[in-house]
């Protein structure tokens, strides 16, 4: 597939017809909480209504990333966005975007993206000094290793 798109659209209609030949024999996965961050489960729920689709929600990344930063997740302006949702939409709007308060942006799963993420929060008002906090395998073994840099 040549996007995340094409690549969910894949696996929607392949789960769907598998669950179709094989009732209640189909799992499908993800790695923490199926409604945050994540579309398909949503999608294989909304598309169909012959097929028994059941949602076990679970612990996202989000509460082991906060608790890693040591950031409350009712903090006062706390935004999280999609890395890939504000680089494939640039420029990213400046109203989304406060300095002065804590954003967790998720999915900078490569160099390259995490490249265009510092371009487009530059862009909007960000310098080149802002502190940021790097986390790693949050919930994992290591539960999440942090890291600051300017």
């Amino acid at each position: 597939a040549s996007s995340f798109q094409e690549t969910y659209d894949g696996i929607l209609k392949y789960v769907v017809q598998e669950a179709r030949t094989q009732p209640g024999m189909i799992a499908y996965a993800v790695p923490g909480d199926p409604t945050v961050a994540e579309s398909a489960a949503v999608k294989i729920q909304n598309s169909t209504s012959d097929v028994e689709v059941r949602v076990v929600c679970g612990v996202s990344f989000v509460e082991p990333t906060l608790a890693a930063l040591g950031v409350d997740m009712f903090e006062p302006g706390l935004v999280i966005h999609d890395a890939m949702d504000v680089i494939s939409h640039a420029p990213f709007p400046a109203s989304m975007c406060h300095t002065a308060t804590p954003a967790l942006y998720a999915q900078v799963c490569t160099q390259h993206v995490a490249s265009e993420l510092k371009l487009c929060l530059l862009e909007v008002g960000y310098d080149d000094e802002h502190e940021v906090s790097v986390v790693h395998a949050a919930g994992g073994r290591e539960h999440g290793a942090a890291e600051s840099s300017s």
